[in-house]
């Protein structure tokens, strides 16, 4: 097993299942940070409110790659949707969950080996929805803990639903340094469509630098954010991207199947705030690692073939409520 991507994993995923920054009246903001940064003067603090709602589309290209040592190319483009809602319940309590969902469409070209003896497309396009609820507690001024959930349904089109459900769950501690640095870290496990349960430590930062300058991980991911102005900031960003999902029982070699596609994409964003509750991003930059493992329904290694790198493009739109 290549445990370097469930490092990465795991140093960027904490945060996100962490309390978030705390402010002086004592609430805590969300739990899964928005994917788009917006200059800390402008947005609204979640903290003055009793409920939050963001939500908006997202969009994303990965060019056209060769597959390393074997003939084929392919490209990607995925659109989706996501939605988060915070609830305060008082007394330092508050419950949250996060929504999700993409399609992706790939489009491949002469990439036969990644499923042997399949012929034509190794898979269709790929069906994602995922929900994470989760509760956290402010116990006081320096420490907060979260507890999640994840519950997962990916696969492709034609794919039996059922088989394609996993979950999980995860469980954070936040300890806040001061009003410019905290720090978490936890333990999260969750099912694979073929393997056992695997677990994995949770670490992460929040760091704020300078007035202007921010270094946070998000999700899986980290950005190191640079304010401009009150409607604008650049974020230089890097993020473990991994889908694994269900195949069809179409082809023999791989009827019911699973497919991880992983990658680490590394940009630069940009992102215009025109109201303090709307936030317009766009990014690029290269995919620096990608890898296909594709196995059948009861987890033995089919093929795992990488790419070289390529270049990326997109953008999301958010508005918070």
């Amino acid at each position: 097993m290549n445990t370097y991507p469930l490092l990465v994993a795991s140093l960027l995923v904490a945060p996100s299942l962490a309390v978030a920054q705390t402010s002086s009246a004592g609430s805590t903001e969300p739990v899964i940070a928005p994917a788009a940064t917006t200059p800390g003067d402008a947005r609204p603090s979640v903290a003055d409110k009793s409920w939050s709602l963001s939500i908006g589309p997202t969009a994303r290209h990965y060019f056209s790659t060769d597959l390393r040592d074997t003939p084929g190319s392919f490209s990607l483009s995925r659109f989706g949707a996501e939605a988060d809602f915070g609830l305060n319940l008082g007394e330092g309590w508050r419950l949250g969950v996060g929504l999700e969902g993409d399609v992706s469409i790939y489009d491949f070209d002469g990439a036969t080996a990644l499923i042997p003896g399949a012929g034509g497309e190794p898979f269709d396009d790929v069906y994602t929805f995922r929900a994470v609820p989760r509760l956290s507690h402010r116990l006081d001024d320096k420490w907060s803990y979260t507890i999640g959930g994840i519950l997962e349904m990916s696969g492709e089109s034609g794919a039996d639903v059922g088989e394609s459900i996993s979950g999980g769950g995860l469980f954070s501690v936040r300890y806040r340094f001061n009003e410019n640095f905290s720090l978490s870290g936890g333990i999260g496990a969750k099912s694979s469509h073929s393997d056992s349960a695997f677990v994995f430590p949770l670490l992460g930062v929040e760091w704020q630098i300078t007035e202007k300058l921010r270094f946070e991980t998000r999700g899986l991911g980290a950005a190191l954010t640079l304010t401009l102005s009150e409607q604008w900031s650049v974020a230089l960003e890097a993020e473990y991207d991994r889908h694994e999902f269900r195949l069809d029982d179409s082809r023999a070699a791989a009827r019911e199947g699973v497919v991880r596609d992983s990658r680490l994409p590394i940009g630069l964003s940009a992102t215009y705030s025109p109201t303090p509750t709307i936030d317009l991003t766009v990014r690029g930059g290269v995919v620096a690692w990608q890898q296909f493992r594709i196995e059948n329904r009861d987890g033995v290694e089919i093929s795992e073939r990488r790419s070289d790198p390529a270049g990326f493009v997109g953008g999301n739109v958010t508005f918070r409520f």
